[in-house]
């Protein structure tokens, strides 16, 4: 039996045995968890355990879970609106499918058309040309460090999937034609690429899932509300150094190259097929439309302290404002006022833009929200902070362990299933022992951030399985750069931010 099999019956069974299990109650007091219905604690319990198990598992797509998650809540809590806080079963269904517009879902949706115009535009190759061009006349490493940058920035923007399939056929290119390049070296440049990719998207918020699941939860439950902005002042020196620390590793493992005229030839060959000469009319709207959208975004973080900026930022009280300005832009503006006969007489395709939306994640997204709410507002939550705490008699203790699992389970499941299943948990148990919000934030942005450190295997994120299966690297050499960059990484992650907060 395989493992997703297999996890499509663990996880019911799960669920159906927490559930006639006796009603949770309190370790330190004894009383029932939840007075008014006592059952409805186990039924969260349960419900979170059967999505974990199918998150990790991948039994069925992402988003089914999470309607799965929405079903459940929605039937127990219209049962007995009460026991979660709700006045009515109209009220009850209404707020937990509400979470399936959140506004966190908004922001990752436009940061999504901005990658989906960047593709399709052609400005992300354009910018891949003008920036491989400045290695002309230079050595190898130049032309090493620079795709590498080029992933690692692009992913802030764009999904790294989407950055290491623009980048990989370039580098593959390189590492060919470079005919003087030893194997490992060979396979050094090219995990560099999948590594640099990783960690660039803990940048931004659109950067990776983890970052605005996390947001997300620590919003839903009154703990923070951090904009872009905000997460990009904390998380973009931290990547910054990992990128940096990864460049020297790599780096020093390859040594030096001497260019040689044929790979720009090769590289010069490609660009002149895949990027038009001039910027083509919709390449200009996205670079206006990125532009305005990501200033908009760091104008609502600096607005406190420029007076200035204080009636602009007025007018966009949430990230989510510029993000579907964005959609807006993108996809409503015509190409001519007079000729509107054609089918698509638009800049972009919006039927092709929703065809090519990651939907799968978005409904993630809302499902780990409600699976938090509902864990909380049952009760569930703070028992199971409770009994974690009772067991292992430390909170740091058992808040640390579950971001050590956090990182163990992204190298071999996705990051986006690892941080849903655990930062819930990591909420209870603060919230359980009473830790301060501060304290709470830090612990999430930690764990957050720790599933985008998936650098071991090929099945840890898609960059490492895109760059395997090219034939070109073996399992062994990235298991070996691999498990030594995310050591270190975990390691200065957890100093920094404990440093920082």
């Amino acid at each position: 039996m395989n493992i997703r099999r297999l996890g499509f019956y663990l996880g019911p069974l799960l669920f159906m045995v927490i559930v006639l299990a006796p009603p949770l109650r309190s370790p330190s007091t004894g009383d029932p968890v939840n007075p008014v219905f006592p059952r409805l604690s186990n039924i969260a319990l349960g419900i979170t355990f059967w999505a974990i198990t199918w998150w990790i598992t991948e039994a069925v797509p992402f988003g089914v879970t999470a309607l799965v998650i929405a079903l459940i809540a929605s039937i127990s809590t219209a049962y007995s609106p009460e026991a979660a806080g709700f006045s009515s079963s109209k009220q009850a269904v209404s707020s937990i499918l509400s979470m399936f517009f959140h506004r966190i879902i908004w922001v990752f949706w436009g940061g999504l058309m901005l990658a989906y115009a960047m593709e399709v535009s052609g400005a992300a190759k354009r910018i891949v040309k003008k920036v491989i061009e400045l290695s002309r006349g230079t050595s190898f490493t130049m032309v090493w460090f620079l795709l590498w940058f080029l992933a690692w920035f692009l992913s802030w923007w764009i999904s790294n999937t989407a950055a290491i399939a623009l980048l990989y056929p370039i580098a593959l290119s390189v590492v060919t034609v470079a005919r003087l390049l030893k194997r490992e070296q060979r396979e050094v440049v090219l995990l560099g690429l999948a590594f640099a990719a990783s960690i660039g998207g803990m940048s931004t918020l659109i950067g990776t899932p983890p970052n605005l699941i996390a947001v997300g939860y620590l919003e839903s439950e009154g703990l923070a509300s951090i904009s872009f902005l905000e997460w990009m002042r904390l998380s973009v020196p931290i990547s910054f150094l990992f990128f940096l620390i990864m460049t020297a590793i790599l780096l020093l493992s390859i040594g030096r190259v001497e260019v040689r005229a044929d790979i720009y030839s090769a590289m010069r060959r490609y660009f002149e097929i895949e990027v038009p000469q001039h910027v083509t009319p919709r390449e200009k709207l996205f670079y206006i439309t990125f532009i305005l959208v990501v200033s908009l975004w760091i104008i609502r973080g600096i607005a406190g302290l420029v007076d200035v900026l204080t009636p602009i930022a007025s007018l966009v009280p949430d990230d989510s404002v510029p993000a579907i300005l964005a959609s807006v832009l993108l996809f409503g503006l015509p190409k001519g006022l007079k000729d509107q006969k054609e089918e698509h007489a638009h800049f972009f395709d919006w039927r092709d833009a929703l065809n090519r939306m990651d939907w799968d994640t978005l409904f993630l997204f809302a499902g780990g929200l409600i699976m938090g709410n509902f864990l909380f507002h049952s009760g569930a939550g703070t028992w199971l902070g409770e009994v974690l705490v009772a067991l292992f008699g430390h909170t740091s203790l058992v808040i640390y362990a579950l971001i050590m699992l956090t990182w163990g389970l992204t190298q071999v499941a996705s990051n986006t299933a690892s941080a849903n299943a655990l930062i819930p948990i990591i909420i209870s148990v603060g919230l359980a022992s009473n830790l301060g919000r501060g304290t709470i934030v830090y612990f999430v942005i930690t764990a957050a951030l720790s599933s985008s450190i998936a650098l071991t295997l090929p099945v840890s994120t898609p960059p490492n399985a895109i760059v395997f299966a090219g034939g070109q690297i073996r399992i062994k050499t990235m298991a070996k750069y691999g498990l030594l960059l995310s050591l270190i990484y975990i390691a200065l992650l957890v100093f920094m931010l404990r440093v920082f907060f």
